[in-house]
C-alpha cells in the first residue's frame, strides 16, 4: 500500500467514525453470510473486524491472516479485493492521485462556472432527460459543497457536484440524455477536480461497474480504484454461484 492509499484508507475510515490507529482484532462472526460478509467495529482499544463464516473457510484462519498490526485498509483490500467475489451489479470506489490526474481538455463551445441556487431551474431541466436509475446514482444536487456547470449556447448540459464526507470530497456527475458522448461531463469533473486538489481535499469517485461512460471518465481522468462494493449479492471467491 503506497502512502496516498493509506492516506485515502485513513481518512474513508474517519468518515465511517473508525480510528485506523488502534491495533485490529479479526474474528469469525457465525451471524455473517455472503449477503453481509464483514462487519467493522471498535472498542476503546481496538478496531474489531468480523467476517462471515465462508470467508474464513476459504482464506484460512482469520486471525493468522490479519495480524493485529494490519492497517484498516489492508484489511479491506484483503477482504474485497482478495476473498470477496461480485455479481455483475457491483461498483467501484476509486479516488484521485493529484500526481495521476489527466485534466480533460476544454471544448471551445463549452463555458464552465460554478452553480448556485439561481440555476435550480437549469438543474431541474437536465434532471427531466435522466430516469430515475440514472438520477439516482448522479447524486448531484445544489445543496453539495460545490457544483460545478457546463454550458453550451448558454444551456445548462452536464452538472458535477463535491459532497462532503469530512476530509474527502465525494463526485456526483450528471449529463443530459441526448448530448452524451461529447466529453461534457469529463470537462465538469475535471474542473471540479482541480478545485478540490488545489484545497488540498482527497477526491473520491463511485462508478457503477456497468455504466461504461461512467467507468470511462473515472479511468479518463487518472482515478484510481481503491475498493469494489456490492450492490447486490455478493459470494466468496471459490463458491458456486
Amino acid at each position: 500500500m503506497n502512502d496516498f492509499q493509506r492516506r485515502y484508507y485513513e481518512r474513508y475510515c474517519a468518515y465511517l467514525g473508525l480510528d485506523c490507529q488502534k491495533p485490529v482484532q479479526a474474528y469469525v462472526d457465525r451471524e455473517l453470510s455472503v449477503q453481509y460478509p464483514v462487519v467493522l467495529k471498535q472498542t476503546q482499544e481496538h478496531l474489531i473486524v468480523g467476517v462471515a463464516r465462508q470467508i474464513a473457510d476459504a482464506c484460512g484462519p482469520i486471525e493468522q491472516q490479519i495480524s493485529p498490526q494490519a492497517g484498516i485498509g489492508e484489511v479491506i483490500r484483503f477482504l474485497f479485493d482478495d476473498q470477496i467475489a461480485y455479481t455483475p451489479d457491483e461498483s467501484y470506489i476509486a479516488a484521485l492521485p493529484p500526481d495521476t490526474f489527466a485534466p480533460a481538455a476544454p471544448s471551445p463551445e463549452a463555458t464552465l462556472r460554478l452553480l448556485d441556487r439561481r440555476d435550480a431551474r437549469a438543474l431541474r431541466a437536465v434532471e427531466k432527460t435522466l430516469t430515475r436509475q440514472e438520477k439516482l446514482l448522479a447524486q448531484v444536487s445544489l445543496r453539495d459543497e460545490m457544483v460545478m456547470g457546463l454550458f453550451v449556447d448558454a444551456q445548462l448540459v452536464s452538472a458535477a457536484s463535491l459532497l462532503r464526507w469530512n476530509e474527502i470530497r465525494d463526485v456526483g456527475v450528471m449529463t443530459r440524455g441526448d448530448l452524451r458522448g461529447r466529453g461534457y461531463g469529463a470537462m465538469a469533473v475535471s474542473a471540479l477536480c482541480r478545485i478540490a486538489l488545489d484545497a488540498g481535499y482527497l477526491v473520491q469517485y463511485r462508478a457503477d461497474q456497468t455504466n461504461a461512460a461512467s467507468v470511462a471518465l473515472m479511468h479518463k481522468l487518472g482515478f484510481q480504484t481503491q475498493m469494489q462494493i456490492h450492490g447486490a449479492v455478493i459470494r466468496v471467491k471459490g463458491e458456486e454461484k
